[in-house]
C-alpha cells in the first residue's frame, strides 16, 4: 500500500485507503475516487499537480491530497 503521489507514470493501483475528514472524503467520492476503483496514472513527474485517469475521466490533483489517497499496484 502506497501513497498514490509516488505510483510511477503509466501505472495503475486500486484506492485502498483514504485518510481525511468527512469533506475530504466526501469530495474524492463526488469525484469518483472511491474505495476498490482503479486508478490509471498519466503524470507525477514535475512540480505541480498530478494527472490521473479515472473511470474514463482525467483528473488533476494536488500532491498533499495525493499523499492521503492510498493504493495498491496492480
Amino acid at each position: 500500500m502506497t501513497p498514490l503521489g509516488y505510483l510511477p507514470e503509466c501505472r495503475s493501483g486500486v484506492i485502498i485507503y483514504i485518510r481525511g475528514g468527512r469533506r475530504l472524503v466526501k469530495r474524492l467520492m463526488d469525484m469518483g475516487l472511491t474505495l476498490g476503483t482503479l486508478i490509471h496514472m498519466i503524470k507525477s513527474s514535475g512540480p505541480g499537480p498530478i494527472l490521473i485517469e479515472v473511470r474514463g475521466s482525467r483528473i488533476a490533483l494536488g500532491r498533499g491530497i495525493a499523499m492521503k489517497i492510498f493504493v495498491k499496484e496492480v
